[in-house]
Protein backbone atom coordinates (compact mmCIF):
# COMPACT_ATOMS: atom_id res chain seq x y z
CA UNK A 1 0.00 0.00 0.00
CA UNK A 2 2.85 2.09 0.88
CA UNK A 3 4.47 1.74 -2.37
CA UNK A 4 1.41 2.79 -4.42
CA UNK A 5 0.65 5.92 -2.78
CA UNK A 6 4.55 6.78 -3.40
CA UNK A 7 4.38 5.96 -7.03
CA UNK A 8 0.84 8.19 -7.01
CA UNK A 9 2.42 10.63 -4.93
CA UNK A 10 5.49 10.90 -8.05
CA UNK A 11 3.18 10.32 -11.02
CA UNK A 12 1.45 13.59 -9.58
CA UNK A 13 4.95 15.52 -9.09
CA UNK A 14 5.83 14.37 -12.55
CA UNK A 15 2.34 16.05 -14.35
CA UNK A 16 2.67 19.20 -12.27
CA UNK A 17 6.56 19.50 -13.81
CA UNK A 18 5.29 18.65 -17.34
CA UNK A 19 2.34 21.19 -17.11
CA UNK A 20 4.82 23.61 -15.88
CA UNK A 21 7.03 22.94 -18.54
CA UNK A 22 4.70 23.80 -21.08
CA UNK A 23 3.54 26.56 -20.14
CA UNK A 24 6.80 28.14 -19.70
CA UNK A 25 6.85 27.22 -23.27
CA UNK A 26 4.61 28.66 -24.39
CA UNK A 27 5.05 31.91 -22.83
CA UNK A 28 8.56 31.61 -24.15
CA UNK A 29 7.26 31.21 -27.51
CA UNK A 30 4.33 33.92 -27.18
CA UNK A 31 6.80 36.57 -25.78
CA UNK A 32 8.89 35.62 -28.81
CA UNK A 33 6.37 36.46 -31.33
CA UNK A 34 5.45 39.35 -29.76
CA UNK A 35 8.00 41.39 -30.43
CA UNK A 36 7.53 41.58 -34.41
CA UNK A 37 4.58 43.50 -33.06
CA UNK A 38 5.46 47.50 -34.31
CA UNK A 39 5.78 49.81 -37.55
CA UNK A 40 8.57 48.99 -39.83
CA UNK A 41 10.67 50.15 -42.39
CA UNK A 42 13.06 49.26 -45.18
CA UNK A 43 15.01 50.62 -47.83
CA UNK A 44 13.24 48.26 -51.05
CA UNK A 45 10.31 49.56 -50.25
CA UNK A 46 7.96 52.86 -50.27
CA UNK A 47 5.40 51.18 -47.88
CA UNK A 48 5.23 50.83 -44.21
CA UNK A 49 4.33 47.73 -42.16
CA UNK A 50 2.41 47.71 -39.10
CA UNK A 51 2.16 44.58 -37.21
CA UNK A 52 -0.56 44.42 -34.95
CA UNK A 53 -0.77 41.63 -32.24
CA UNK A 54 -4.06 40.59 -29.91
CA UNK A 55 -5.15 37.59 -28.43
CA UNK A 56 -3.12 35.44 -30.60
CA UNK A 57 -3.74 36.73 -33.53
CA UNK A 58 -1.81 39.24 -36.30
CA UNK A 59 -3.43 41.84 -38.48
CA UNK A 60 -0.92 43.51 -41.29
CA UNK A 61 -1.73 47.00 -42.50
CA UNK A 62 0.89 48.53 -45.39
CA UNK A 63 1.22 52.55 -45.11
CA UNK A 64 1.88 53.77 -48.80
CA UNK A 65 0.23 55.13 -51.84
CA UNK A 66 -1.61 52.44 -53.04
CA UNK A 67 -4.35 50.22 -50.60
CA UNK A 68 -2.54 46.53 -50.27
CA UNK A 69 -4.23 43.91 -48.75
CA UNK A 70 -2.05 41.50 -46.31
CA UNK A 71 -3.30 38.53 -45.08
CA UNK A 72 -2.33 35.66 -42.16
CA UNK A 73 -2.22 32.37 -43.16
CA UNK A 74 0.15 30.87 -41.30
CA UNK A 75 1.59 31.62 -37.57
CA UNK A 76 4.83 29.94 -35.68
CA UNK A 77 6.85 30.36 -33.09
CA UNK A 78 9.44 32.68 -34.60
CA UNK A 79 7.62 33.75 -38.05
CA UNK A 80 4.48 34.92 -39.82
CA UNK A 81 3.36 33.90 -43.79
CA UNK A 82 0.97 36.22 -45.22
CA UNK A 83 -0.21 36.66 -48.71
CA UNK A 84 0.37 40.03 -49.79
CA UNK A 85 -2.01 41.21 -53.30
CA UNK A 86 -1.56 44.63 -54.88
CA UNK A 87 -4.55 45.37 -56.73
CA UNK A 88 -3.24 48.33 -58.53
CA UNK A 89 -0.65 45.51 -60.82
CA UNK A 90 -2.57 42.45 -59.43
CA UNK A 91 0.74 41.03 -57.90
CA UNK A 92 0.34 38.61 -55.19
CA UNK A 93 3.12 37.69 -53.43
CA UNK A 94 3.52 35.06 -49.93
CA UNK A 95 5.45 36.56 -47.56
CA UNK A 96 7.73 34.60 -44.47
CA UNK A 97 8.07 37.19 -41.78
CA UNK A 98 10.90 36.28 -38.98
CA UNK A 99 12.24 38.23 -36.45
CA UNK A 100 16.08 38.08 -36.62
CA UNK A 101 18.24 38.49 -33.24
CA UNK A 102 19.03 41.90 -34.21
CA UNK A 103 15.65 42.69 -33.98
CA UNK A 104 15.02 43.45 -37.44
CA UNK A 105 12.45 41.27 -39.33
CA UNK A 106 13.77 39.38 -42.49
CA UNK A 107 10.72 39.12 -44.86
CA UNK A 108 11.15 36.43 -48.00
CA UNK A 109 8.80 36.86 -50.60
CA UNK A 110 7.66 33.93 -53.17
CA UNK A 111 5.18 34.73 -56.15
CA UNK A 112 4.99 37.65 -58.52
CA UNK A 113 8.53 38.58 -56.67
CA UNK A 114 11.10 36.93 -55.13
CA UNK A 115 13.61 37.99 -52.96
CA UNK A 116 14.48 38.99 -49.31
CA UNK A 117 13.72 42.24 -47.44
CA UNK A 118 14.81 43.49 -44.14
CA UNK A 119 12.73 45.69 -41.97
CA UNK A 120 14.22 47.84 -39.29
CA UNK A 121 11.61 49.43 -36.91
CA UNK A 122 9.98 52.72 -38.06
CA UNK A 123 10.84 55.39 -35.54
CA UNK A 124 9.69 58.56 -36.56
Amino acid sequence: MIIYIVQTLKYNQMKKLLLFSLMLTTLSATSQIEQIEGIWKSNESKYLTAIFYSDGNFTFKNVGDSKLKEIVVNQGKDFVTTILKNPDNNHKVVVKYTLLNSGKIHAEFTGDYKGVVIHERYNE
